[in-house]
């Protein structure tokens, strides 16, 4: 059974273009010998959901009809009956006429308002508003157009005529986009060149940042070792997954590993670059004092998108491996993800993403920038006012026995799926995010019960100048480890939290000191989009400070820790809701119950 209105809501029409069905029509209906003739796609017409530039890629794609006869019962539909086609793929695809005028007639219409817009005299402007949409109300409305008045159909009107100026920025969103949903997708067990290229970028940036050897280490030359991930290659991999269909020629396998490569090379260094750092860092203050000033805001997305762009274009024309030359700007590279995401089976999940991603109107990202220039906003304003309390760590009034800088061994580390769970091999934007933020920290204390968390790799900070003893000069997790249900506003790496990692909000977190040695946390992690039931996830930390007697005596964090999932399940009530203004109780209580899928065994070495 099929609900009648998410049927009959998605009909293909002139007015609803990208509808996913199509309606039939009944040619011929005879209950004598229980026969009837339908016809299919009466209108002749097929829409596509792609942009230009993928449809190179859409013809690697085997598509197949499926023709659906319904009888309505109610409010719902019964299948009676299923018919479909054999594979077939598309040699060409253009766009409907009837499409591209309305989005002509939808364009002229904004202009013509903001024209109106801008003879209206300064005097006038109370009465702007109305004299506007009135302007706009004499113009024949286009059908299948909700229907808005005032400040709404002004604030909309102006952000489609920013966004239809900005193609270029747009066009570019897009394309990173592309790139960090590849490697979110792509296994790091199954690219072992790309992680010793990974490693490699990290060993020059903690290099170029520490002018000495790290005694803790012994060998400097290789400082983040991935043995921790050995369990993970037990996992059923997409290698594993080819095998059961058809084998992929070594040429295939070696385009797409050339390929994982250059793209997680060119994230390494975009993520973790001293100096790429440092211009971000430039970047967020030169705009941060913008933050309710929404043409600044805009101008400064479109010159991050421009200079993301130029970072790109930098990194390829820098590389050595002379495959990149056929990925020297971010428009080939992201055309050629799409074309092996389009020709490989084993990547068909990533397709809808991507194609969505395409067809998609808006700027993306864009959330993501304002939430870390007010990250940058709050930790400039706090640093220039005066304070009543003098951190902790910067007059000895408190030592714990976690203070100093930390770096993660992962020789002495473990990941270990648990048997029997829905574990599955992690991705490489995932271990790019762990390097960002957890590889090489920094750990203070505040006061008896609250500790900041700094991540070498940090992106927020305040510009140099006469230093404030009472206030934070970067940005990174506060926890207070007091029992009670809080929040932390930033990761280590002074990102906001207000920005999804691998498709989840974070923020929610809770822990308590268990002894001046050790103390737990538990982080709480939810889907982004509450609205059906999906995976919640629940970190359970405990964190212990011991001293190795087999090593001299060192000082080493040894972080053990369990990763739970569970459905989440939002009522009616709060599903309209976005999962970060819900109650912590409240998103609790909506997991019916949680389930263990990694165990983790994490060793920290003192540096210095």
């Amino acid at each position: 059974m099929v609900d009648y209105d998410e049927v009959a809501s998605f009909i293909q029409t002139e007015q609803t273009p990208k509808g996913t069905w199509i309606e039939g029509a009944v040619v011929s209906d005879s209950v004598a010998d229980h026969s009837s003739l339908f016809q299919i796609n009466p209108g002749a017409r097929w829409y596509y959901e792609w942009e230009s530039a993928a449809t190179k890629a859409q013809r690697f794609t085997k598509h197949a009809l499926r023709v659906y006869i319904f009888q309505r019962v109610q409010a719902q539909l019964r299948v009676v009956g299923l018919v479909s086609s054999s594979e077939f793929m598309v040699v060409s695809y253009r766009r409907a006429p009837s499409e591209v005028r309305a989005e002509r007639e939808a364009l002229e219409a904004l202009r013509a308002v903001v024209s109106v817009q801008q003879v209206i005299p300064a005097e006038t402007a109370p009465q702007s508003s109305d004299r506007i949409a009135a302007t706009f109300e004499r113009k024949s409305p286009l059908p299948g157009v909700r229907r808005v008045t005032g400040r709404e159909e002004l604030l909309w009107q102006n952000r489609k005529l920013w966004e239809c100026q900005q193609q270029d920025a747009m066009t570019s969103s897009k394309q990173l986009a592309i790139l960090y949903y590849f490697l979110g997708h792509v296994n790091a067990s199954s690219h072992g060149s790309s992680l010793e290229q990974l490693g490699g970028v990290f060993r020059d940036q903690v290099a170029r940042s520490r002018s000495v050897a790290v005694k803790a280490w012994g060998d400097v030359s290789e400082p983040l070792s991935w043995t921790f991930l050995e369990p993970l290659s037990q996992l059923k991999s997409e290698t594993d997954s080819l095998n059961n269909g058809r084998e992929m020629e070594k040429d295939d396998r070696d385009v797409l590993s050339r390929l994982v490569q250059i793209c997680s090379s060119l994230a390494g260094w975009l993520a973790l670059d001293s100096a790429n750092l440092e211009i971000y860092r430039r970047f967020l203050r030169s705009y941060s004092a913008a933050l309710l000033d929404k043409n600044r805001v805009r101008a400064g997305y479109a010159e991050a998108v421009t200079l993301m762009n130029k970072l790109v274009d930098r990194f390829t024309g820098w590389s050595e491996d002379p495959s990149a030359s056929s990925s020297t700007s971010l428009s080939l590279l992201s055309e050629e993800i799409m074309t092996v995401v389009f020709k490989y089976d084993h990547l068909k999940p990533l397709r809808r993403v991507l194609l969505d991603l395409l067809s998609s109107n808006r700027m993306l990202g864009m959330h993501e920038f304002v939430a870390q220039l007010r990250a940058q906003y709050l930790l400039q304003h706090a640093y220039t006012m005066p304070s009543r309390h003098t951190l902790a760590w910067t007059n000895g009034t408190q030592v714990s026995a976690f203070d100093g800088a930390w770096a993660f061994n992962g020789r002495r580390s473990l990941v270990t799926p648990i048997q029997g769970s829905s574990a599955s091999d992690v991705s490489l934007s995932c271990l790019l995010a762990f390097m960002r933020e957890l590889a090489r920290i920094n750990i203070r204390p505040v006061d008896s019960q609250s500790l900041e968390i700094y991540s070498d790799f940090n992106i927020c900070s305040v510009a140099a100048g006469k230093p404030n003893p009472n206030a934070r000069s970067q940005a990174g997790m506060t926890l207070v480890l007091d029992s009670r249900q809080r929040f932390f506003s930033n990761f280590p790496s002074g990102v906001s939290s207000a920005v999804p990692l691998g498709g989840y909000n974070y923020g929610d977190y809770r822990g308590k000191l268990m002894s001046p040695s050790s103390f737990v946390v538990e982080i709480a992690s939810w889907p982004l989009d509450g609205r059906c039931t999906k995976a919640a996830l629940r970190w359970k930390f405990q964190i212990d400070s011991e001293t190795s007697q087999s090593r001299g005596n060192l000082r080493t964090l040894v972080v053990k820790a369990v990763l739970e999932e569970g459905l989440l399940r939002m009522d009616d009530g709060n599903q309209a809701q976005s999962l970060q203004v819900v109650p912590f109780d409240l998103k609790h209580e909506a997991v019916e119950a949680w389930y263990p899928t990694y165990e983790m065994i994490g060793v920290y070495d003192r540096v210095g």
